[in-house]
């Protein structure tokens, strides 16, 4: 059985925790289209939102995690997103436990999964695991999706993990503070393995389990939400694709992206944007050949 675990950032470290909550209901609504029945999901938050009890198959733990403050210096910020997300999925590691999970998948609260991961995953039990060479990357405000190679290094919902592979002590409370996750756990891996993703395939290949490539693309990274973690020093500004496509009536249905037209002024904003994008090339250019006549 695949067990997805998700943990959602504290509520002081977001722009609008309404926003990240609503991110996060269609989060579950993707991974809850399994077409495979059996799976689980455990989200680990802060503050439980106020749909909770809605949703069915879902384990909400909250736990009383305090909000880092930012670091004073870019090189720093990799710890302070890290060391959060690495603490909670250990949390939701301990929680799966008892469910007896062969698999888990740590999923960002903003993306999306394909429907067909929980039954991939049951009938390979004792596979290591999965990394996802390619995927999509979404705009949800210009509703277009573009392809992206090398998907493992560019977002966290990306690997499919035996769960033995990633170990908690047995004597973690199931809802311990975030000091005794740290002196529990080798701060490598609590902050690289649990709460980074591009480590997974050296780490995993160097102790005898590789992991493999998945062979159909798995996930969507929801690129410009406003929200997003990994932009956590850029102070959540807009990024994601300006060239792509609608996702087709299949794309939308493997991972439960609703489907949405863009309205006029995204279609506005859309063009300022490849406008802006082409000019900045043209200007490069300019730059690149004068400075080569020079």
């Amino acid at each position: 059985m695949l067990a997805f675990i998700i943990p959602v950032k504290h509520p002081a470290r977001s722009r609008s925790y309404r926003v990240v909550t609503d991110l996060l209901r269609r989060t579950l609504q993707s991974v809850g289209a399994q077409t495979d029945r059996t799976f689980a999901v455990i989200v680990v938050c802060n503050q439980r939102p106020e749909w909770a009890g809605e949703m069915e198959r879902v384990e909400f733990v909250e736990v009383d995690f305090p909000p880092a403050e930012p670091p004073a210096r870019r090189q720093d910020w990799v710890d302070w997103l890290y060391e959060d997300r690495g603490a909670k999925i250990a949390v939701g590691l301990r929680h799966a436990r008892r469910l007896d999970p062969t698999h888990v998948m740590f999923v960002d609260a903003d993306d999306f999964v394909s429907r067909r991961l929980a039954g991939f995953v049951r009938e390979r039990p004792t596979a290591p695991g999965w990394y996802m060479p390619d995927g999509i990357t979404y705009s949800g405000l210009f509703k277009i999706g573009s392809p992206r190679d090398r998907f493992w290094s560019y977002c966290g919902t990306s690997h499919i993990l035996r769960y033995d592979l990633v170990p908690v002590p047995d004597s973690m409370d199931l809802l311990p503070s975030k000091e005794s996750v740290l002196g529990m756990l080798d701060p490598f891996y609590l902050k690289r393995i649990l709460g980074c993703h591009v480590d997974f395939i050296k780490y995993f290949a160097e102790r005898g389990t590789p992991i493999e490539p998945l062979p159909f693309v798995g996930a969507v990274w929801h690129a410009d939400t406003g929200e997003n973690s990994s932009r956590a020093w850029w102070k959540g500004s807009r990024f994601g694709p300006i060239w792509g496509l609608p996702l087709t009536p299949e794309q939308s249905a493997e991972f439960g992206i609703t489907p949405a037209a863009r309205s006029l002024p995204e279609s506005l904003l859309l063009y300022g944007w490849r406008i802006r994008s082409v000019a900045a090339r043209s200007l490069k250019r300019l730059a690149g050949l004068e400075a080569k006549t020079a």
